[in-house]
C-alpha cells in the first residue's frame, strides 16, 4: 500500500491494544482513515466523517494543531492548546468544556491531516476562545 493512502480502520472506539496497533502502523505504513463517532468537535468534525490521522512532522506535538489521543478506550479527536518541555499537553473540545488536565504524550496518537483545517476556521476559533476567557 502506498504511504499516501489511508488504512480502513473504521470506528475511533477502541482498546488499548489496538491503540497500540494503530500507533505502530502508523510509523511503520503511514496514514490511518477513521470515523468520527461523537460530536465534541462539532461543526469541524462531523458524526460519520472519515478523517485521516498521520505522524506529528518531526514527531513534535505542537500546539495549535488537530490531533488524536487515546483515553478510557478510545480514540478522541482534539485540539492540542500547549505542550510542555516533556512533550505531554493539554487539550480542548469544540462544542464540549470537558477539562481533562495535562495527557502524557504516551497518550498521543497523530495529528489530522484530512479535513484540512481552514485559516478562517482558526482565526474563528481563537476570537470565540479568548472571548469565553474575558
Amino acid at each position: 500500500m502506498p504511504d499516501s493512502q489511508p488504512s480502513n480502520i473504521t470506528r475511533v472506539y477502541t482498546e488499548e491494544f489496538y491503540f497500540a496497533e494503530a500507533k505502530k502502523y502508523l510509523k511503520i505504513k503511514g496514514p490511518l482513515a477513521m470515523e468520527i463517532v461523537h460530536d465534541h468537535m462539532y461543526p469541524l468534525l462531523r458524526y460519520g466523517m472519515k478523517i485521516t490521522i498521520s505522524r506529528a512532522q518531526d514527531g513534535q506535538i505542537r500546539p495549535g494543531r488537530l490531533a488524536c489521543f487515546w483515553q478510557e478506550g478510545m480514540i478522541r479527536p482534539c485540539l492540542i492548546e500547549e505542550v510542555d518541555d516533556q512533550g505531554n499537553f493539554r487539550v480542548s473540545f469544540f462544542n464540549s468544556d470537558e477539562d481533562l488536565g495535562i495527557i502524557s504524550s504516551k497518550y498521543f496518537l497523530g495529528e489530522i491531516t484530512r479535513p484540512k483545517w481552514s485559516w478562517w476556521a482558526r482565526l474563528k476559533y481563537r476570537f470565540l476562545t479568548s472571548k469565553k476567557q474575558r
